[in-house]
């Protein structure tokens, strides 16, 4: 049997965003990734917003955004993460 850790589980949603977008991304497509069963996805780490947010405060997904990109947060979940996501690939 394949152990996961959080992070591959983390790194899979962080590449499906990078990939498809956060929208049209599902926790299936993010399971599949990782090798794991959905049910697992929602019993380690919950949601795929819970997920994506475990991603974006992960050092190996920040090198190099600083907390001023957070200043301006919308907190609409989709608006920053683009945001988030274009600043990220500037960089």
């Amino acid at each position: 049997m394949k152990i996961v850790t959080d992070q591959q589980i983390t790194d899979a949603a962080m590449a499906l965003v990078i990939e498809k977008g956060y929208s049209d991304m599902t926790t299936k497509d993010i399971a599949q990734k990782a090798g794991v069963h959905e049910a697992t996805l929602f019993r380690r780490l919950g949601s795929k917003k819970e997920i994506v947010r475990k991603g974006l405060q992960s050092k190996r997904w920040l090198p190099t955004l600083n907390t001023a990109i957070f200043e301006n947060a919308t907190w609409d979940l989709e608006t920053d993460l683009t945001r988030f996501m274009e600043e990220y690939y500037k960089r």
